[in-house]
């Protein structure tokens, strides 16, 4: 068994122009993160320990005792994490911890992030980039640790690394984990002993310069597995019954219910709702802000972080009820108000709902599995509960962004990270022409779909399309879809997603998609989808009765080939295709 690769250290911290700081105990803003230790649950551990603050000293401190397992006979451990909004660290080479120990206890460990080592369900529990580390005792030294010493292939069990990232690239942090770190923990584990460490800072080290924002506002934005693959993994590893098989429906009549479900697809970010950090979906098919209040029920919100009034300043009372009606279950709740953070922006005075139920049917405990917290609508007030503004909405009316408009940068490449811009357009996320797509209605980001072809079959005539970060594929009503997918040669699996034979993609035509007078090309590289071995025919069908139908959802395969720029004050989209960013190079 590999054991990750000891870092150095140096007795005397030298901060240089190069490094950036990730987190204080001095009150600084941006470097001051919330910090919360736990104790080892499992199989009777009786380790435990505490984190505190020493405010006069301006350090923090990670006290306690691991202990051994009675059941396991071995020892257990004792850890302190630290959530909030972390800087981009994907052009740097070291992270740096200035410590202090009190003795020689020998079972540290750092990690970050929330990765399983592939497949993710034989590793479930063994979350996270490690890397173990022997602080100086007596006196604050830094401890270097390069990224590339970092390791997501430990045992669960005992916290030893499995292989590392040396050994296994596929065990490396990725350029999308070191742009927002998620998550820095600190670990006393599978060693017996009292643990006394003092912490002053943590900063990454070897940094090259960063690119200037200038006004635009960026939010990091990542894609997770949906929530019906993470139910998928969790019955392969026991977890769920075989109810966990049947698949969800969106609907898609009722005012209040919102085009796209959050099983597709899941583009999230950071944000705060009363300085509290969460993970958001950002969903253009839906108006309105939810996160997981106080009341939601341990089963259902236990791995997600809960609104909490009483640790806001900014908190106002709203009290009227949320409910809305998924295609897979209710999410009810209650409206306060409060101060939302993205980005840099603060929005004051923000509905949002605190969620006490959130019911996806049987893919609840995949919810509670899953890496999103909650969800902030990009759509318009006119389809949310109460006509609520949305944050975007009112960034313009509070005049906090210099343009009305937003836009979302995905990249080919599913596991690279993405990137949500508020407040104007970063040119060098597409190419050529930004070409002008009337909107149809202010509801949803409704467009007229004036044709579809594929190859040289129409498939559509006039219809309305809506550009939706909330689905993964292309949907559209049932018959044209059956019509495309037999002529590929599309096989549909469980009455919901097509498959098809990979050899055949070398020969399937181009769809050809026109959108308010413009002409959009998908090719097969766009529209077939290499999925754990197999290919996916990116196509769902979906019917909308009338009004509001037929409608086409033109997904996260659309948003990938072109550069969507969604101009509120315009009222209009702006496309052209999307920039291929070569990947970033390490140099350790």
């Amino acid at each position: 068994m590999a054991r990750a690769l000891l870092p150095l250290f140096a007795l005397a911290s030298v901060t240089t122009a190069d490094d950036i700081m990730i987190a204080t105990f001095d009150g600084a803003k941006g470097t001051t993160l919330t910090w919360k230790e736990m104790n080892d649950p499992v199989m009777g551990g009786k380790s435990t320990g505490t984190f505190t603050i020493d405010s006069a000293n301006k350090v923090g401190v990670f006290d306690g005792k691991c202990a051994i397992v009675p059941s396991l006979k071995a020892p257990g451990f004792i850890t302190a994490g630290a959530t909030g909004s972390f800087p981009d660290i994907s052009h740097c080479q070291n992270l740096v911890l200035n410590v202090n120990s009190a003795n020689s206890y020998a079972g540290f460990r750092v990690s970050f992030g929330s990765e399983h080592y592939p497949p993710f369900y034989k590793h479930f529990f063994a979350r996270g980039f490690k890397a173990d580390f022997q602080p100086p005792i007596g006196k604050f030294g830094d401890v270097v640790f390069p990224l590339k010493g970092f390791t997501d292939h430990w045992d669960d069990a005992t916290g030893k690394a499995i292989t590392t990232c040396a050994d296994d690239p596929k065990a490396c942090p990725t350029q999308k984990r070191l742009q927002n770190l998620e998550t820095v923990q600190i670990w006393g584990e599978g060693i017996e002993g009292d643990v006394h460490l003092q912490i002053k800072s943590i900063r990454a080290s070897g940094c090259t310069p960063a690119a200037s924002t200038g006004d635009i506002v960026r939010v990091p934005v990542t894609k997770t597995l949906s929530l019906q693959d993470i139910a998928k993994g969790m019955l392969q590893r026991g977890f769920l019954s075989p109810l966990v098989k049947a698949t969800m429906a969106t609907a898609a009549d009722g005012d209040t219910v919102p085009i796209s479900d959050y099983q597709n697809a899941q583009f999230y970010g950071p944000i705060k709702v009363g300085g509290q950090d969460f993970k958001v979906i950002f969903d253009t098919g839906s108006s309105n802000v939810w996160v997981p209040g106080k009341d939601c029920g341990f089963f259902t919100c236990w791995t997600h972080p809960r609104y909490d009034k009483s640790k806001s300043t900014t908190y106002e009372k709203d009290g009227r009820p949320y409910k809305v009606q998924y295609g897979s279950g209710p999410v009810e709740g209650v409206f306060s108000k409060d101060t939302v953070t993205v980005g840099n922006i603060d929005v004051k005075g923000q509905p949002f709902a605190e969620v006490s139920k959130v019911s996806f049917g049987p893919l609840n405990i995949a919810f509670a599995a899953g890496k999103f917290d909650g969800l902030l609508g990009l759509s318009f007030r006119s389809i949310s509960q109460y006509q609520i503004p949305t944050p975007f909405e009112t960034m313009i009316d509070q005049k906090l962004i210099n343009e009305g408009v937003f836009a979302f940068y995905l990249q080919d490449d599913a596991s690279k990270m993405g990137e949500l811009v508020f407040g104007g357009i970063d040119k060098s996320h597409y190419t050529g022409e930004l070409v002008d797509v009337p909107l149809t209605s202010e509801t949803y980001w409704e467009v007229s779909l004036d044709s579809m072809k594929y190859g040289s079959v129409a498939v559509s005539s006039s219809a309305k399309a809506i550009i939706d970060s909330g689905t993964s594929l292309l949907a559209g009503p049932k018959e044209a879809i059956d019509a495309i997918a037999k002529a590929a040669g599309a096989k549909l699996v469980l009455g919901k997603e097509y498959t098809i034979d990979c050899s055949k993609k070398a020969t399937l035509p181009d769809l050809l998609v026109t959108l308010g007078g413009k002409s959009f090309t998908l090719s097969p590289d766009d529209y077939v989808l290499s999925v754990s071995g197999q290919c996916l025919f990116a196509f769902m069908p979906i019917d909308v009765p009338p009004p509001r139908g037929p409608l086409w959802i033109m997904g996260d395969v659309f948003m990938r080939k072109y550069y969507c720029v969604f101009d509120y004050g315009n009222k209009k989209m702006r496309m052209a295709p999307v920039a291929k960013r070569e990947a970033a190079k390490f140099v350790i």
